[in-house]
């Protein structure tokens, strides 16, 4: 976060206190005009920038699309994240590598007008807690996540610890 901040806090700061209706003062300010709401000021526009790099963390952990093809790692594809999830999809994805435009193609015919699913991962690849944390929901489960957490279900609260690996 402190890196995302260094770097990305010149280029967003002005636009975020500008949306956020905080005014800005100039870099040089002389003692005898100094101003009494400055450290109020930068406080909120702390706070709102810290919600702005959180945020895009989050939208590109939970919209990114894994391409362990080519190892590129991951990347946005907005017409990936219109499609629907279920455990059994009817679709592959992969990045060309020579265009890094992502080919998207059926795994079998399809009738006209049916609809599109993907697989966002594997769930053997993912406990459902982190699943449920990255997407906002557990695959394959009906119930909100509200209702798993208040009724502790085992998929988020195991009652067996993992097992270690002896060494």
């Amino acid at each position: 976060m402190d890196f995302a901040r260094r770097v990305l806090g010149p280029l967003l700061l002005p636009i975020i206190a500008k949306s956020a209706g905080i005014e800005t003062k100039p870099a040089i300010s002389l003692p005898w005009l100094k101003d009494p709401e400055a450290e109020e000021r930068q406080k909120e526009l702390k706070k709102l920038f810290d919600a702005a790099v959180t945020g895009a963390f989050v939208i590109v952990l939970s919209r990114s699309f894994r391409d362990d093809d080519n190892g590129r790692g991951e990347r946005l594809v907005p017409l990936l994240d219109m499609i629907q999830h279920a455990t059994e999809n009817n679709i592959r994805h992969q990045v060309n590598p020579e265009t890094f435009s992502v080919d998207v193609q059926a795994r079998h015919d399809m009738e006209e007008g049916s609809e599109l699913f993907n697989q966002y991962l594997k769930n053997e690849e993912m406990l459902p807690y982190k699943f449920f944390t990255r997407f906002g929901f557990v695959p394959d489960v009906n119930e909100s996540g509200k209702t798993l957490l208040q009724k502790r279900d085992e998929r988020f609260f195991p009652t067996q610890a993992p097992q270690q690996a002896e060494v």
